[in-house]
Formats: structure tokens, sequence, C-alpha cells
């Protein structure tokens, strides 16, 4: 009996002497008033657009698509409360996008001085949306958010999004912050978070019954290592969603007939990697890699009965940001 009690002894002292060898960081934001740092955007996206049952189509049309683009912006410290919650000022420095469909290029460019679409060797200074893209850069977006990464509120000028499927300028800056964890984690501790997904072209203001279109995140402290000259914490996201039948609300400009859509289904899944300057508390760079698979039919509500037609799209999606020196 002695022996027995002698022996969970040594094996309750060894878990002790092995947890307190663990090594814990914390890893939080630190904001300084009047501080400012420029981040350098970039996204990748390629996939298909499969559209079937619009009326007089005989056969389903699938057409490919391209998008590259990047986004040079500054970030600045505009106050921090006592909590260490922080308000800053999102300043856009420079936007360029270059989209393909079959033989159709398109190029988009902003910067101060103004946006142009620009098409072979046509330059348009008017076209329908660039006005959005314009006030990106005439107003800052400002953002409050806490020491981990949260973001509390934005307030931004119009969006861009009508003219850019699936990159919603103020989204994307939302969607390149990391949330740290709460308190102090040691290396291969995880923790979760949830990010809103960005709706695709076409899917318009999302129904209350759509909440369920998140992708669940898994974030994990991979290391501690040196990057660049600076002491990082390597944090590894895992992420994934899939829903069915979740029906969503049409803006009247997209539909002016009366509607009924559903989100057939919505598989998506993220891998990605970010390292966070622990003595600075910023964010690095992170990349993002992502998958989705999305099929939305439409139903007209009046006129033609038994009359639908069905979207379907296939993308995969990189991301990287870095932070400029």
């Amino acid at each position: 009996m002695q022996k027995k009690a002698a022996l969970l002894l040594c094996l309750l002292l060894a878990l002790v002497l092995c947890m307190c060898g663990r090594t814990y960081v914390t890893l939080e934001n630190r904001f300084t008033r009047g501080e400012g740092r420029r981040y350098l955007l970039s996204m990748k996206l390629e996939g298909t657009t499969r559209i079937a049952g619009l009326p007089g189509q005989r056969a389903a049309s699938e057409s490919p698509m391209k998008i590259e683009m990047e986004l040079a912006y500054e970030t600045s410290v505009k106050d921090v409360n006592p909590k260490g919650i922080a308000e800053i000022e999102t300043s856009f420095e420079q936007f360029r996008s270059l989209t393909e469909s079959g033989e159709m290029k398109i190029r988009i460019e902003a910067d101060e001085k103004g946006a142009r679409l620009i098409q072979g060797e046509t330059v348009t200074k008017d076209a329908p949306g660039l006005d959005g893209i314009r006030a990106l850069f005439k107003n800052p977006t400002i953002l409050t958010m806490d020491k981990r990464g949260k973001i509390l509120s934005v307030t931004a000028p119009a969006s861009s999004e009508a003219l850019l499927p699936h990159t919603d300028l103020t989204s994307l800056l939302t969607q390149s912050q990391c949330l740290l964890p709460e308190g102090p984690v040691a290396v291969g501790s995880s923790w979760s978070e949830k990010r809103d997904i960005i709706p695709g072209e076409g899917t318009g203001v999302l129904a209350p019954t759509a909440k369920a279109l998140v992708l669940n995140v898994t974030c994990t402290l991979a290391g501690i290592a040196e990057q660049a000259g600076r002491r990082c914490a390597e944090i590894k996201l895992r992420g994934d969603t899939n829903v069915a039948n979740i029906p969503l609300q049409m803006s009247r400009t997209e539909t002016p007939q009366e509607t009924k859509t559903v989100l057939d289904r919505l598989n998506e899944s993220l891998l990605g990697v970010i390292h966070f300057d622990q003595e600075k508390g910023c964010l690095l760079n992170m990349h993002t890699d992502t998958q989705q698979e999305m099929a939305m039919t439409t139903t007209p509500l009046t006129g033609e009965q038994n009359l639908k037609f069905t979207v379907e799209t296939s993308m995969k999606i990189s991301m990287d940001v870095k932070l400029k020196e």
C-alpha cells in the first residue's frame, strides 16, 4: 500500500514539474496614442460560377473568374481608454485590382487622386461603383478594437462591394485581424473564434436566420521564434463551416421582383498562419488559404410559375497581410 502511495506521489510530482516547466506567454495588442503602422493586404481569388434555370436558358452556363488585388493602408491610434480599447483610424493609400472572366479583363486603380476603371485602352472615371471606392480614400474607416484584437465597432464610408465581387474592402480589414487568447497561454494551447463569412457576389443582405454563416476557427500557439529580427508568436489557424437550407433576404436593388432565395449549401474551410510581434504587440504578417463551395436557389413569388434558377460557385482564395517596414 505504501509503495502504491509513493508511486502516485512520484507521478503527481512529475506532472507538477512538467507543468511548471512550460513557458506561458501573454499575447495582446499594445496601443499607444498617435502610433501609426502601414500594412499591405493582397488577395488572389480563382474559381467558377455556374448558373442554371434562367428564363430562355437551354443549358447551364459556367464562367471562370480570377481576381488579384492589393490594398495599402495605414492605421493610426487616435485614442486608448483605461481598459485598453483603442480607436483606430484606417486610411487607404493605394488600391489595385485585376478581374478576369473569359476574355474580359478589368483593372481598377485608386489612390488619393481618385479612382479609375481600365478596360483595354479605355479609362473610365465615372463608372457605377467607383464613388464607393473614392469615398474610402477620402474618408478614413474608424475601428474600435480591444487588446485581444476583437473589433467592437466599425464606422466606414459607402461600401465598394457592388463593383468588386467577393472583395468588400471594409470587411477585409476586419478579417485581417487576429483574435488573441484571453490570458497567458503555453505552446500547444488553443483557443477559438467565430468569423463572419463575407457574402459572395449576389447574396444580398442576409436575413436574421442566416446567423449561422460564421466560420468556426481554432487558433493554436505553434511556437515562439525569431522572424525578421523580432520575437514572434507563431499562431496556426484552422477553420470550417458546413451549413444548408438557409433563407436569404435579397435587397430590392438586386431583385426588383419579389423572390424567395435559399442558400442550399455552403462548405468553407480555412488554413492559415500568423506571426505576432510579442514586443511591439502587433501583427507582423498573416497568410490564409480558403476554399469555398456554395449553391443558392432563387424562386420568383410572382409571375411565371415553377420558375427558379440556381447559382453555384467554387472558389479558392489566398490572402496575405504584411507589416510594411
